[in-house]
């Protein structure tokens, strides 16, 4: 007897025409698959974090190699919520992992450290961006003109789906689209725009609500944020931004993180017992750490304009940290606007006094920096 199957494979996308509803889950299950397999393929020339390569780098060769197999023709379907998260899990993992960075670090930090939009957002703005290529089809033009008119909102059509995605990202309608006809290149830019700045609100609201992110600005700018850009192919400068990294999304651990995750009752400073040893207290106040800190410190401080050093008020030590954790938060712009050159500055000699102060930390409680 003939058996007939309902399952075949186009384009790369799985399809069940029994069950539909398993189109997309199959479909994620293989691509995640071949995420893994690709990343696995890339760790050789250095996709990972552990062998110091600039994340910039990594992140380069992901998008290129791995991402446009990942998500091939998934703006054609409908991929559901729990297929997305699946798909937005891995992207961040890869992002943590290449950042040298634990599972608890805030997701938004992810995105602004690197200036990388979440798989969602890549996704969307390919389906929105197929609208002109698909309408140059008369057929295809027909079933969609026929699906906006006929299916109402809640519809799972790709048309109706699409038609939703053009309202989230405050765009025209479909038809309005197709009548307007723009030139590819224009549509890309205005798509591109739209889905930037809608996502840029959403990273920088879920990130004023993190306490972990204090210390970091939390502008996203789409581009890397100068801890990396900053930071060269030498795996000394890249071991010394990883830790930097870890102080300015908050998950460097202290006594008081440790007691914040009931590790520890004992909040004092294991090294000089004077004050509960919170980053402040870590990076400017301890004595036992002010021979290393000072000379860096210093340079630190000269690199400002000398205007603003005869001020005493402006120089409490957390404005101190927040000068060294990331000088381009809006606290140090609005109290002592600095120019990108002296950004650069402090931002290298920053990195070498955070992990000069952990080296230090960790000889004392006898770890392995």
């Amino acid at each position: 007897a003939t058996t007939i199957s309902h399952e075949f494979t186009h384009l790369g996308i799985n399809y069940n025409l029994e069950k539909p509803s398993l189109s997309s889950s199959t479909t994620i299950e293989t691509r995640l698959k071949m995420d893994r397999s690709t990343t696995y393929a890339l760790m050789g020339a250095g996709l990972h974090g552990v062998n110091r390569v600039n994340p910039i780098t990594s992140l380069h060769m992901y998008d290129t190699y791995v991402v446009p197999r990942v998500i091939f023709g998934l703006e054609y379907m409908i991929v559901s919520l729990p297929c997305m998260k699946r798909l937005e899990t891995a992207h961040r993992t890869l992002l943590r992992n290449i950042q040298t960075l634990p599972k608890r670090t805030a997701i938004p930090a992810l995105h602004i450290l690197l200036g990388t939009l979440p798989i969602q957002a890549t996704i969307e703005k390919r389906q929105v961006m197929s609208i002109l290529s698909l309408a140059n089809n008369n057929a295809i033009l027909d079933i969609i003109i026929h699906q906006v008119a006929c299916k109402n909102s809640d519809s799972n059509s790709w048309v109706i789906s699409t038609q939703r995605l053009l309202h989230k990202y405050r765009l025209p309608g479909l038809l309005e689209v197709i009548n307007l006809n723009p030139r590819k290149k224009q549509w890309k830019k205005v798509v591109e725009d739209a889905v930037r700045k809608y996502w840029k609100k959403q990273i920088e609201e879920q990130a004023v609500a993190k306490s972990t992110l204090q210390h970091l600005n939390k502008e996203y700018t789409g581009s890397p944020h100068p801890i990396w850009k900053l930071t060269s192919s030498d795996p000394r400068d890249v071991r010394r931004a990883n830790t930097k990294v870890r102080m300015i999304t908050g998950t460097y651990i202290l006594q008081s993180t440790r007691a914040a995750f009931n590790q520890t009752r004992n909040t004092r400073c294991p090294m000089c017992q004077a004050g509960d040893e919170d980053m402040t207290h870590f990076l400017i106040e301890c004595s036992a750490l002010e021979d290393y800190r000072r000379p860096l410190l210093s340079q630190i401080i000269s690199a400002i304009p000398l205007v603003y050093h005869s001020h005493p008020s402006q120089w409490p030590p957390p404005i101190l940290t927040q000068l060294v954790l990331d000088p381009t938060h809006p606290t140090i712009q609005s109290l002592i606007p600095l120019q990108s050159c002296v950004h650069e500055i402090i931002e290298r000699v920053s990195k070498l006094l955070c992990y000069r102060l952990h080296v230090r930390r960790c000889i004392f409680m006898g770890q392995n920096p």
